[in-house]
């Protein structure tokens, strides 16, 4: 029986990945190395969206801040 975190957790995740583009987002950043720039020209996000997006697939622990720096 999943405990009460465990299931918290996987709310969160379950709640990031309900927005399409944030598994487009995750996509893009398993496919390869890419500037910010290249993923806002996938995404068709501006700075301000895009790093919303970001933040809740961090706060998931879906995408870590590494792989949101390159």
């Amino acid at each position: 029986v999943p405990d009460k975190q465990d299931l918290e957790k996987e709310a969160r995740v379950l709640q990031a990945l309900s927005e399409p583009v944030r598994p487009q987002i995750m996509d893009t950043l398993l496919a390869c190395d890419l500037c910010p720039c290249v993923l806002r020209d996938v995404t068709e996000l501006f700075d301000p969206r895009l790093s919303y997006h970001l933040n809740i697939l961090e706060g998931a622990g879906l995408i870590s801040s590494s792989s949101r720096k390159r």
